[in-house]
């Protein structure tokens, strides 16, 4: 006979004892707030995570059980699905180490396990749920200021820093659910792909879709911040700039373009995770003492339409507090803040640094006759 994935009772007696330690400390807000109602009750279910780890586990659990849904840690219909006992598989998990950066690996064999065996089992159908976990960064509460150094970010971290994470921060957890996709359908799309050419091609767009929620969430990718000015130096346009400033001023080419350089950073944000939460903190007393209240309408359709998209924010900036109030209210409702242009008049000592790490990219207010800024 099949598992009852929802009988928890048969989960092994070490994650029963985690997950009860877990949940006493452990607070969790799900997005959407009621997942189960997307789902299909009769279809078996399995999760899917960006990265494996036992906390990323021990959340994922307590989440479903909060929400009605089958337990990642049981078999979805019987251990027939994976060829193994849990609904739970990861893209990638870390390779080492209590201390310092692990490695990551990629490949999931139990992804490839699963698509083996519903392609030798036309009978059999499943859900595909990813689930993104993030710790520290639903701020439903602030918990201190050490805090702020093990909240989410990009990097995958080791199992001590990660424990660090979930004690310091394991009260404003958030975990999203996606809408399940049927794999059934999957296969029938892609029937002519070889099985590990369809491999492939899931993981990159299940990858993809991580990356987008995370960088709504979180914000972007900060670890390239040079790359991308390079990047930029070496566009055509700017190329081309570069070479007919050099040429009108009679000078090298290299001058003109260390100049674009000082031109790009002097422009752009150099947004830090750490220094926006930590604004949170400050922005909270500071807005309860001038307003009795904020209301703020449309989160959830802001939440549906960020992910992969580039979103504008016009505010009518009657004053310098309209983008500080827009930000944090937009980080507040798990929606990581805009970069905000500011005029170079505000990059001040010290408050312009501040601003920069805060998201804002400066702009001369004219620069008419420079055609290389």
């Amino acid at each position: 006979m099949p598992h009852d994935p929802n009988d928890r009772s048969r989960l092994p007696w070490p994650f029963r004892l985690l997950g009860r330690l877990a949940a006493s400390w452990i607070q969790i807000r799900r997005e959407p707030a009621a997942p189960r109602a997307s789902l299909h009750p009769d279809v078996p279910v399995v999760y899917i995570t960006e990265r494996y780890g036992l906390s990323n586990a021990l959340i994922l659990e307590q989440a479903c059980r909060e929400a009605g849904l089958p337990s990642p840690l049981l078999p979805p219909a019987g251990p027939e699905l994976l060829g193994r006992e849990r609904a739970l598989i990861a893209l990638s998990r870390r390779r080492g180490i209590w201390f310092g950066r692990p490695r990551s690996l990629t490949h999931s064999r139990s992804l490839a396990q699963l698509l083996e065996n519903l392609r030798a089992r036309p009978d059999l159908e499943v859900q595909i749920v990813p689930v993104s976990i993030f710790v520290g960064r639903a701020p439903a509460r602030e918990t201190g200021w050490f805090s702020v150094l093990f909240a989410e970010n990009w990097v995958m971290v080791g199992r001590f820093r990660r424990f660090l994470a979930v004690l310091l921060n394991g009260r404003d957890t958030l975990v999203q659910f996606a809408p399940p996709v049927s794999a059934r359908e999957l296969l029938a799309e892609d029937r002519e792909l070889s099985s590990e050419r369809l491999l492939r091609k899931l993981q990159r767009v299940l990858r993809t879709h991580f990356r987008r929620v995370r960088a709504a969430v979180v914000g972007p990718d900060l670890s390239h911040r040079r790359t991308l000015i390079d990047a930029v130096i070496g566009r055509e346009a700017v190329q081309r700039a570069m070479a007919e400033s050099a040429r009108k001023e009679q000078v090298p080419l290299a001058v003109a373009e260390r100049r674009a350089r000082q031109y790009a950073m002097e422009i752009a944000a150099d947004y830090s995770h750490t220094v926006v939460r930590s604004l949170s903190f400050i922005l909270t007393g500071f807005w309860n003492k001038i307003y009795d209240g904020v209301r703020v309408h449309h989160f959830d359709s802001l939440r549906q339409v960020a992910p992969g998209h580039e979103v504008i924010y016009v505010p009518s900036h009657r004053s310098h507090i309209d983008y500080l109030l827009l930000s944090y209210q937009l980080y507040r409702n798990g929606i990581v803040p805009p970069h905000i242009a500011a005029g170079v008049n505000l990059n001040l000592p010290v408050v312009g640094s501040i601003l920069r790490r805060g998201g804002a990219f400066f702009l001369r207010r004219s620069f008419k006759a420079n055609a290389l800024y």
